[in-house]
């Protein structure tokens, strides 16, 4: 909502379109590894109805990877990554980048491996 120097209160409308296209790749062996890659552009198309002349279309664009595996005496190691772009728009006159990478070590207990003990770590680095 806004309101004007009339005191007459505005409703804002905001409309927003993305169009994306993505690719996936996945490769696994069971007990063995798990490999995924993910990612691709965006266009993002966004109209206020009080500042239609001030929008905030741009382009933007995705990757993930991430990996697991799967070591002698029930250990595992696993990360993923994911970061994500986006462009400057009228709005905002930077591009931002933001990076987020996730890491643990598993250790599994007992012949059904119900049991697990996770050492994790994560670090996010935004550019």
């Amino acid at each position: 909502y806004v309101t004007d120097v009339s005191n007459l209160t505005q409703i804002n409308k905001t409309t927003s379109t993305t169009y994306s296209v993505s690719l996936s790749l996945y490769k696994s062996k069971e007990k063995k590894y798990d490999f995924q890659l993910y990612g691709g552009p965006s266009y993002n198309k966004s109209q206020t109805s009080l500042q239609p002349d001030l929008n905030n279309d741009g382009y933007s664009a995705s990757a993930s990877g991430s990996f697991s595996l799967f070591l002698p005496g029930k250990l595992q190691i696993k990360s993923d990554a994911n970061v994500e772009y986006t462009g400057k728009t009228k709005s905002f006159n930077e591009d931002v980048t933001v990076l987020i990478l996730n890491s643990s070590i598993v250790k599994s207990f007992f012949k059904g491996e119900n049991l697990k003990l996770s050492l994790k770590g994560k670090a996010v680095k935004v550019f």
